[in-house]
């Protein structure tokens, strides 16, 4: 399972994500839909650890 509890970034004055909350159970396929800047790519690398959020949480299998 993926969590993400009040997830956000920031790079400098641009917001990507504010709040995000998510949930992915395991065996669920999903996808990120949505113009360009909306923060799929963001939220892929928070998820990936790539990128470090400013504030929230995520967890993989209920762990941080």
């Amino acid at each position: 399972m993926i969590g993400l509890r009040g997830i956000s970034k920031a790079y400098g004055p641009v917001t990507a994500l504010d709040g995000l909350e998510l949930d992915v159970r395991e065996g669920e396929f999903f996808c990120l839909l949505g113009p360009s800047g909306a923060g799929k790519t963001t939220t892929l690398k928070t998820i990936a650890g790539l990128e470090r959020p400013d504030s929230g949480t995520v967890l993989l299998d209920g762990e941080d």
